[in-house]
């Protein structure tokens, strides 16, 4: 009902109270996940008698100081009030519910007519960082951000949401990158043809020296990161990463691979048909940030958890397509999808699986009274 009545102003909140409530009632799907993780250190604030300046100090003092302040924010204020998790994963909806529902409006806002075609890009959008995603709530809610700010500014020239995008790093201090990413984009300017042999040079990238990030980064970059960085890049954090690499199934690995398929294609026909859209400045800058931004992705991968900027840049390669094809009368950009629909269908369904079945319940489709009581 939501999708049908799109543009009445309604209804992008049907979405957001949704999100809200299935947070509300989230599923933590084992004891390995992010979200045991948050829940435990929101029950352990609770029970602790922390005071606002020793939580100061947690944030900005000494060798633990951080920059993703938003997260710890949250859940020390909640914990004055409450030790129920379920508070605050419903919190973590509201707030991943809003970003996330006007993102998926902000493509509603160009579609003039369903088709078979946007809407399967549609469902791949809307799927590639899905609403279970709030089992990893920083970072996965730092894309939406990031989006949800970066795409009108990139589109229209909208500077009022330069906010949201400096927000992200604040939620998860690794968006750093990406908006830095986006003020070169800013400052270099639509380079179409440079942007995309950057972008192809970076799939021949093979390995990267993680510990020579590693060292320039804490060289260049201010204290507060040092701590973060290390984390990241650690030798027991690099194992940590590939043990669980060599654990993945032949699915994930075909899923894997089936969406770099599909974006790169995607990616390809617009750029081949850019002198269809030469003309259009908000479609011609969205290539291009998407082309650069895709490659430094490509880039990251290499670095231990740096693949999630991969699900990141979909977000844009997905909305550039849905945008193109709106507009577009190139036949082979639609028939594409019809091809493709095997491959695309396989990787939502996937990424639907491999998290989501073990987060959604029973709860998430009754009423909530009733569970409260029960």
């Amino acid at each position: 009902m939501s999708l049908k009545n799109n543009r009445q102003l309604w209804s992008k909140n049907i979405i957001w109270f949704f999100v809200a409530f299935y947070g509300y009632n989230f599923v933590i799907p084992n004891e390995g996940a992010d979200g045991f993780a948050y829940q435990e250190r929101f029950i352990e604030i609770a029970h602790t008698e922390l005071s606002s300046n020793s939580f100061s100090e947690y944030l900005y003092g000494g060798e633990n100081g951080t920059v993703d302040i938003i997260e710890p924010i949250i859940s020390y204020t909640l914990a004055q009030f409450t030790d129920n998790p379920q508070i605050l994963f419903g919190v973590y909806g509201i707030i991943f519910g809003f970003f996330y529902s006007r993102n998926l409006w902000f493509l509603l806002s160009h579609n003039y007519k369903w088709s078979y075609t946007n809407f399967i890009i549609f469902i791949l959008f809307a799927f590639s960082i899905g609403i279970w995603e709030i089992n990893g709530f920083r970072f996965w809610c730092s894309c939406h951000i990031f989006f949800y700010g970066a795409f009108p500014f990139i589109m229209q020239g909208k500077k009022k949401y330069i906010i949201f995008i400096l927000l992200s790093a604040f939620m998860h201090f690794s968006f750093l990158f990406p908006i830095a990413i986006l003020a070169l984009y800013y400052f270099a300017g639509n380079r179409v043809h440079i942007y995309f042999i950057f972008f192809l040079i970076t799939f021949f990238i093979a390995e990267l020296n993680v510990s020579a990030v590693r060292e320039i980064l804490t060289l260049y970059l201010p204290d507060i990161f040092s701590t973060k960085i290390e984390a990241y890049t650690s030798d027991v954090y690099i194992d940590v990463v590939e043990e669980r690499s060599a654990n993945v199934t032949i699915f994930n690995t075909l899923s894997k691979y089936m969406g770099t398929f599909i974006r790169v294609a995607m990616l390809l026909i617009v750029y081949f048909n850019y002198k269809k859209i030469k003309n259009s400045k908000p479609l011609n800058s969205l290539l291009s940030f998407t082309l650069l931004f895709y490659g430094f992705a490509n880039i990251f991968q290499l670095i231990p958890s740096g693949g999630r900027f991969i699900s990141a840049a979909s977000l844009f390669v997905f909305s550039l397509y849905f945008i193109y094809t709106q507009y577009s009368t190139s036949l082979f950009a639609r028939r594409f999808v019809y091809v493709a629909s095997p491959l695309i269908l396989y990787v939502v369904f996937y990424n639907f699986k491999i998290i989501a079945k073990d987060t959604f319940s029973l709860y998430t489709f009754s009423n909530p009274l009733l569970n409260s009581i029960f």
